[in-house]
């Protein structure tokens, strides 16, 4: 006869009280739906995020395009203008010749001007009685052999540059910027440019000094024509190659108004605002193509680029990343390998909510950078549009508010969620101030350059600017650190002073020394005001 009542070892192998078998299955079951649904859950939000994100960043394009923005590099770079042609091969092998000459590369040439106090400068060429270079290293006669050795490939590109025939943009506008080889290669030919310059004056031979010179001057444009960020930052290097090259050629004798006309006219047509706000349009196109494009259509490269986008700067700079300054204690204790391995997931979630709306901020902060730009070029004051920017409360340098704003804000979500924005966007601030910094040299340069012409014509200098328009000038050059006139006065001696305010936007009556003392030389904007030098006696 069996026993009525439960087997006592068979209820403890069942894992309780009699009823309770099926327990942990329901629990396990129960767990496991709240795991799916959480899941679905954050899948939803994840999906609500990417719909917004790509919403807003379709609607916001369309604005730009009812504005009359060009988004694409297509509509950025049209096609070349009539007569002009890509980089010839003949002009792509005279720019590698210059390149290998390494004579010039180094420090033997010495800076652009050199200073024997604020405000005065040595006319090196003018020299005549000395074998040495002023550099110390090179005879003139050495540096008169070094340039034999690159005549046919720098004539190739005076005669291009003197034409205006060619111009170094890419053929494919689709294409990425490829102008960081071809960066270097046009500063070493601005390099032997200027060194031909100098050793022309010293020959004393104005002509063949004036040819090299134009070309000097119309390098940059030409040279790196449909630039981005990187190609600026060049364009930026070899016009100041080209300034103190003029400063020195102005010291010459011999110089007729049409000689004179001609560097007048070539410092006159650069837009150096205008070249920013374009290079900064480009940069955005290609940005979009080439960056968050890819990101978004491959995850092996969204995966591989993680760790660079959450942790977009140094990694022993926890405090500029992911991580918040609080979070400096458990960085050291995890490592940086273990948030470099918590970034791939991260990174994961980031393409696959928040990408668009990443890209949508990068693109707002680069237009809000154009319109700055377009701002100062159209007040032609630093300080104008500074003043104008606060009375919208915004920041006439919006690059670093945008990415300062990520930093120091304290929901580490949106840090990730405009990861690649705050990575991008810090590189570009510096291009805007200068920018503002060639203009007001340019029209420094306009104005030397008027005024020699009138002392050439007239037999010396005028009371003021004003004099100079409409015959040498169209209008008064405009100091654009404070948008006023550039401060000018002729001295008894016959010399002048002409100078900027400087960036500081005080006027300190032509002072060429700098605020706080130093031991490093004076330079051209290294004053408390901008001082177009004269030529020290010897």
């Amino acid at each position: 006869m069996s026993n009525p009542l439960p087997n006592e070892n068979a209820t403890q192998r069942s894992g309780g009280t009699p009823g309770t078998a099926g327990r942990p299955t329901a629990c396990r079951r129960r767990w496991l739906l709240a795991c799916l649904a959480g899941l679905g859950l954050v899948a939803l939000g994840l999906t609500i995020e990417h719909v917004r994100g790509a919403a807003s960043l379709r609607a916001w394009r369309e604005a730009m395009r009812a504005r009359g923005e060009p988004l694409t590099l297509a509509e950025l770079l049209p096609p070349l203008r009539e007569g002009r042609t890509p980089l010839s091969r003949s002009a792509i092998a005279a720019l590698l010749r210059l390149d290998d000459l390494e004579p010039l590369a180094d420090s033997s040439y010495g800076p652009g001007l050199l200073y024997l106090a604020p405000g005065q400068v040595r006319s090196v060429w003018a020299e005549l009685d000395t074998e040495q270079t002023p550099w110390g290293t090179n005879t003139w006669k050495q540096l008169e052999e070094i340039l034999a050795q690159v005549s046919e490939p720098l004539g190739v590109l005076r005669e291009h540059l003197a034409n205006r025939t060619w111009t170094a943009a890419r053929e494919d506008p689709s294409k990425p910027e490829p102008h960081t080889s071809m960066t270097f290669r046009l500063i070493s030919a601005a390099v032997a440019l200027r060194a031909a310059v100098q050793v022309e004056l010293h020959r004393q031979q104005l002509d063949a000094a004036l040819e090299n010179l134009l070309a000097l001057v119309a390098l940059p444009e030409d040279g790196l024509a449909g630039r981005g960020a990187v190609g600026h930052v060049g364009f930026l290097a070899l016009n100041h190659i080209a300034v103190p090259t003029t400063w020195q050629a102005l010291q010459a004798a011999g110089w007729t108004d049409a000689r004179l006309a001609a560097v007048q006219t070539a410092w006159e047509r650069k837009r150096f605002l205008e070249e920013t706000a374009l290079c900064f349009a480009i940069e955005r196109a290609m940005t979009s193509a080439g960056t968050f494009d890819k990101l978004r259509a491959d995850l092996g490269t969204a995966l591989r680029s993680a760790p660079n986008l959450i942790l977009h700067r140094s990694m022993t700079a926890p405090s500029a990343s992911l991580l918040s300054t609080s979070d400096r204690g458990r960085w050291q204790r995890i490592g940086s390998r273990g948030v470099e391995l918590a970034a791939y997931p991260v990174g994961v979630i980031w393409r696959m909510a928040w990408l668009d709306q990443d890209e949508l901020y990068y693109c707002r902060s680069l237009q809000e950078g154009i319109e700055r730009v377009r701002l100062v070029a159209a007040e032609r004051s630093v300080a104008a549009a500074e003043a104008q920017a606060k009375r919208g409360s915004q920041s006439i340098a919006p690059f670093q508010s945008a990415a300062q704003s990520l930093e120091e804000s304290g929901a580490a979500l949106d840090r990730v969620r405009y990861c690649a924005s705050q990575a991008l966007l810090p590189k570009l601030e510096s291009l805007v101030g200068a920018a503002c910094e060639l203009e007001t040299l340019r029209s420094m340069i306009v104005a030397a350059v008027a005024l020699k012409r009138h002392e050439l014509r007239y037999g010396g200098l005028p009371a003021d600017l004003a004099a100079l328009v409409p015959e040498f000038l169209a209008a008064v050059p405009v100091d654009y650190q404070d948008g006023k006139p550039m401060r000018y006065r002729a001295r008894p001696d016959g010399t002048y002073l002409l100078y900027s305010v400087g960036d500081d936007g005080q006027d300190d009556g032509g002072v060429a020394e700098a605020a706080v003392p130093s031991s490093e030389p004076p330079t051209l904007t290294g004053g408390r005001d901008w001082v177009w030098p004269v030529a020290a006696a010897r």
